[in-house]
């Protein structure tokens, strides 16, 4: 989650270190059970059935990834709430990711082609969302970027390349 990162220093060219690993396990790419743990906001929806493997890590960067660029979580969980009713786990629904996924402050974000990538690792089906080596390659690759980006800038005879190589840095 968000707040498991920090700047190692206060300079700006101080490198983001994640410092909290909290469930942290081996996981491997082949679902097993187990029971739903984890932050609200960031648990994936197939965690509601016990299913874990790389994906639901997948999910839970790609929910990091829409609230830095929407300034908000995918959904809100009222956690005073939770505790106090003894409620079950909430886990996102199609519906509620759907609309996320309209939310108008995408379309002023800084980088279209994060909002692309963003939309390719945050499926709500796990057979469609990429593999943790997938997304790794996807966030990484300059090529991937500028791949995801195509369809969504518009190229003009002044600028016909999509993004320079390492533009998403």
């Amino acid at each position: 989650k968000i707040t498991a990162f920090r700047f190692r220093t206060a300079h700006a060219a101080a490198p983001l270190v994640l410092f909290d690993y909290g469930l942290c396990c081996v996981s491997s790419s082949a679902p097993r059970a187990r029971a739903i743990v984890g932050t609200p906001e960031y648990i994936a929806p197939e965690m509601g059935l016990g299913v874990y493997d790389d994906k639901v890590d997948v999910w839970s960067v790609a929910v990091c990834f829409y609230a830095m660029l929407a300034a908000s979580f995918l959904v809100e969980v009222d956690h005073l709430s939770s505790q106090q009713t003894g409620a079950v786990m909430r886990i996102v629904t199609r519906d509620e990711l759907e609309r996320a996924l309209k939310n108008e402050a995408l379309n002023y974000a800084i980088s279209p082609s994060a909002v692309s990538c963003m939309k390719r690792l945050l499926v709500f089906e796990p057979a469609s969302r990429p593999s943790a080596a997938e997304a790794h390659d996807l966030i990484c690759d300059d090529d991937a970027w500028r791949a995801i980006a195509a369809p969504t800038l518009e190229r003009s005879a002044s600028s016909p390349a999509v993004l320079a190589k390492g533009a998403h840095a």
